[in-house]
């Protein structure tokens, strides 16, 4: 079990080191957008008159607007070029189960989406510390908190940024496990992309819920952990009913046609 987490690290690596201007490219652009997303709302909150911490930053940075817009359609474009290689260059397909190799897959993406996530969270943690000086400030009526939901509350920042860690943890995995789906049948990759940008386009335009707002915590919903927790699990029934999925399709796909 070690030696094959070893092996997919390995592999994650390999690929990250090939495009390595790409992901150079990819890291600043995700800077240059969380900056833009922290002076945006910086420049709300002080025509509102709050009082913004740092974990005001990170939860605005979550929404269709900024992340969504932004930062996921080039997050995806570099996955996709990372994992291009991951059925070609896998030729122990030919003595392991097409399940097997699909699972090999997942934990790529899994590594994937947990380092994408953690460089979203820390750039914004840094910039928006740079802006605010303050990690959170819930417990005054100055506050984003108070402002939004008339109440002050005592949170530590740390819950509060694992719980948005593990959203962005969510949205992402859900993401690259269609690309693994559909990595199977290159010509139906372009779905993923309406996948995204379909649900994208309705919250940027009519702020519903569908991927980026549902998936994430909002102050309004912080003191409500049965609301943030039952979208947790959401995400995971979708993302299980998603590899059930994966492996249907695969079964016998012969990717050496």
């Amino acid at each position: 079990m070690f030696s094959n987490m070893k092996q997919t690290f390995y592999h994650v690596r390999d690929s990250l080191i090939k495009h390595r201007w790409l992901l150079t490219a990819e890291l600043i652009w995700m800077i240059v957008c969380t900056f833009w997303t922290v002076s945006e709302q910086e420049k709300m909150y002080q025509f509102y008159n709050l009082s913004a911490s740092t974990i005001d930053y990170v939860i605005a940075q979550q929404g269709a607007l900024y992340s969504g817009l932004t930062i996921f359609p080039f997050v995806l474009f570099f996955v996709i070029r990372c994992k291009q290689d991951s059925l070609s260059v896998q030729y122990i397909l030919r003595y392991q189960s097409r399940k097997s190799m699909f699972q090999q897959q997942l934990k790529e993406s899994l590594l994937y989406a947990v380092g994408i996530a953690t460089i979203i969270i820390l750039a914004t943690i840094l910039i928006g510390w740079i802006f605010s000086r303050n990690l959170i400030n819930w417990d005054t009526m100055e506050s984003v908190y108070f402002g939004q939901t008339g109440n002050v509350v005592k949170s530590h920042f740390l819950s509060v940024a694992v719980v948005i860690w593990l959203m962005y943890v969510l949205k992402l995995i859900l993401l690259f496990v269609m690309v693994d789906i559909f990595l199977w049948y290159p010509k139906t990759l372009f779905f993923v992309w309406i996948a995204l940008l379909i649900p994208l386009g309705i919250e940027v335009l009519h702020y519903g819920k569908i991927y980026f707002s549902l998936f994430a915590v909002w102050q309004t919903s912080w003191n409500i952990p049965g609301k943030w927790l039952g979208i947790i699990l959401i995400g995971i029934v979708v993302l299980f009913i998603e590899k059930l999925i994966g492996e249907k399709m695969i079964e016998r796909r012969d990717i050496w046609r």
